[in-house]
């Protein structure tokens, strides 16, 4: 990988940016994911459903490098994620943003040093008046640039998912993958959460994949669905598709 033309490439609607090709992870004996085949491309909105343990979650670590792909191929911006070096899969990482599940705030931290410290972590030319002002922006992108100076225990659960949010925002990634952007959140903070990344969308030209069992989340956000079972990709298609799948388990998910 030459990093700086990579930092540097730009894609086009219609591109792909996510490529998985015969992909299958296994952890020991258990064969998590068996032959999973995706293509999401630039703008699209991706969601991914599936029963509990089923390896949604397992999918996009594989996407981002996380865990290792035991068979298959992935191809994240034209990159193939295996064969890259640490330095590289680092490089990688600087055009994705993952909001994991639980938020992953550091709790000794106030707002402002959670989302500064991905900054100077990997854009170590920038002054710290550079790195407030980014802050702040992203921040305001959220509507949380009053809690600036409060550290995660004073924040509420859609307010830890908005931070959340602003840290995987501030190096302006092409791709975003949420891992279950609404989980324990209130119906109305689910909505709420669910209406920022499509401004997010908008706002920022993101491409993403979303695990959810929130089929509110789903019906906002997706213009393509996927649902794994038994470790493939069983259907896809719209949301309106699926819903009069004639699958009755596929069914389900949409009632």
């Amino acid at each position: 990988m030459d990093i700086d033309q990579f930092l540097n490439k730009e894609f086009k609607d219609g591109d792909d940016l996510i490529v998985v090709d015969h992909l299958k992870k296994a952890f020991g004996s258990n064969v998590v994911l068996k032959d999973i085949n995706l293509k999401v491309k630039k703008s699209q909105n991706l969601v991914v459903l599936g029963k509990s343990g089923i390896g949604k979650s397992v999918l996009i670590k594989c996407i981002v490098g996380l865990y290792s792909i035991t068979a298959g191929r992935a191809f994240v911006l034209d990159e193939e994620v295996s064969t890259l070096e640490e330095d590289e899969i680092n490089t990688l990482r600087k055009r994705i943003g993952y909001l994991f599940q639980g938020g992953a705030l550091y709790d000794s931290m106030t707002v402002r040093e959670n989302l500064a410290f991905p900054v100077r972590r990997t854009l170590f030319s920038k002054q710290p008046d550079e790195v407030e002002a980014m802050v702040v922006d992203v921040l305001k992108s959220v509507g949380l640039e009053s809690s600036i100076d409060k550290v995660p225990s004073e924040l509420s659960g859609g307010m830890k998912k908005r931070v959340g949010l602003a840290r995987t925002l501030i190096l302006k990634p092409d791709i975003i993958l949420y891992d279950e952007p609404t989980t324990g959140l209130d119906p109305v903070t689910g909505q709420e959460i669910s209406e920022l990344m499509l401004s997010i969308k908008d706002e920022y030209d993101t491409t993403s994949i979303t695990i959810t069992h929130d089929m509110k989340c789903a019906r906002m956000t997706a213009n393509h669905i996927m649902v794994l079972r038994d470790g493939v990709v069983s259907a896809q298609g719209s949301y309106d598709e699926l819903s009069q799948s004639d699958d009755e388990e596929i069914r389900a998910y949409f009632t």
